[in-house]
């Protein structure tokens, strides 16, 4: 199979959309009972030659461990995307791209066409600009042109039109001010109603009174960091919308698209849409607690240069190396140890080491089954949404609400002290 070529089993057409049980397959990284097992091998292989552009740094395929390639491998089955073209790392985690619901959307048979347009405070900008430019150009040449510079300021009066205009969509559609890149799609699709067969043959030209529109907006990037207070009553800061910070442009096209889809379809696109977000959110939580261990390996040979042969992340030497973190890298939660481990001859005291927490935490969460929803359970819990920001009072916290769901089969939740709740 090649990369070109490669053709998923599912889902079958847009009805299909992935199932519950599929989708807590991705969380079992390391079984060998999942179906299409050709299928998988050779989406790995894909994923073997493949880097993604993640944020500021470059993801490469080959340097995920085994078990987070797997993981892919299955989210790529039952979404039938192809990673080489409609999949996108974002915020930590596998992200489908404007390819994948391009695909989706030309497969209903309703389907006429789509336009997307950038209507962007920074494309205004550029109109205006554009616009002051050519009315200073008019008045320098009003009397050796009086015809060009006529010409000039009618361009002008267009370029002001437009901008007047995206402003009024922006306005239109409630985006909030600080939305970096703003993005409108519209949907042409024929009616229920529409004689498809005679359209496609040719017999009928004029398709106009079947077709309708549908329109729709999205956005990213500008999006405030959030404050959060601690237990201790100290305050951390958090961005909501990392995926959007990572790519702008491209999530917003992507969200648009996905949201105008949604509307234009609904048929079978709330569904299928619900189903690929508990994908997305699924197969991140496990991408993010593997592969982020590997994030940012310096050259091997190097003193914390790693290895992942068995599927697990080792130190390739042992001089000046440290212990690697359970989680971060990726998602820009990648945390560093508090201090080194010493080399000295002498035995230092034994008090609390943050990674071997972290450790413990992370495995306490796969045997609660709250990997996919960790960082919801954390917030519900008032605990800082990334570990970067906790304490030792907060891991404390974690482990006893954690053992009581364990041990009892059941929930525990955190009663929030007076000074934890925001004003």
């Amino acid at each position: 199979m090649t990369e070109a070529t490669a053709t998923l089993p599912v889902p079958a057409g847009l009805q299909r959309a992935p199932t519950d049980s599929e989708i807590e397959a991705i969380k079992k990284q390391g079984s060998q009972m999942i179906a299409y097992k050709d299928t998988l091998r050779d989406i790995e292989r894909m994923i073997d030659g493949k880097e993604w552009k993640a944020g500021s740094s470059v993801v490469k395929g080959d340097s995920l461990s085994p078990a987070t390639k797997h993981a892919f491998a299955v989210f790529c089955t039952i979404t039938g995307a192809n990673p080489i073209t409609q999949v996108d790392i974002l915020g930590g985690g596998p992200y489908l791209n404007a390819e994948y619901w391009k695909d989706k959307i030309n497969i209903d048979p309703h389907h006429y066409n789509f336009v997307q347009r950038d209507i962007s405070p920074s494309v205004e900008e550029g109109l205006r600009a554009r616009a002051k430019e050519l009315r200073d150009l008019a008045v320098e040449i009003k009397d050796a042109n009086p015809a060009k510079a006529a010409e000039l300021r009618a361009n002008a009066i267009d370029k002001d039109d437009e901008a007047n205009e995206i402003r009024e969509l922006r306005i239109g559609y409630s985006v909030p001010e600080w939305a970096q890149v703003v993005v409108e799609t519209t949907i042409r699709r024929f009616i229920k109603i529409a004689p498809l067969e005679k359209i496609q043959s040719g017999e009928i030209t004029v398709i106009e009174p079947y077709l309708i529109q549908v329109k729709g907006c999205n956005w990213a990037g500008g999006r405030p960091i959030q404050k959060g207070k601690r237990r201790d009553g100290s305050f951390y800061e958090y961005q909501p919308d990392p995926v959007g910070e990572a790519e702008p442009a491209k999530t917003a096209f992507t969200r648009s698209l996905r949201r105008t889809a949604n509307m234009a379809y609904s048929a079978w696109a709330n569904d299928f849409n619900a189903q690929i977000e508990k994908a997305e959110k699924a197969i991140a939580a496990e991408f993010e607690i593997i592969s982020e261990e590997s994030d940012g390996a310096p050259a091997p040979g190097e003193p914390q240069a790693i290895h992942t042969g068995n599927g697990e992340p080792e130190a390739a030497t042992e001089e000046g190396a440290v212990d690697l973190p359970e989680a971060g890298g990726i998602s820009g939660e990648q945390e560093e140890p508090e201090t080194a481990p010493s080399h000295s001859s002498e035995e230092e005291p034994v008090g609390f080491d943050v990674n071997d927490a972290r450790k413990k935490y992370f495995a306490m969460l796969r045997e609660a089954n709250l990997t996919a929803d960790r960082k919801n359970w954390q917030v519900e819990n008032y605990l800082p949404e990334s570990t970067t920001e906790w304490t030792e009072d907060d891991y404390e916290t974690a482990f006893g609400l954690l053992e009581a769901i364990i041990n009892n089969g059941g929930s525990a939740k955190a009663e929030p002290a007076q000074q934890d709740l925001l004003p």
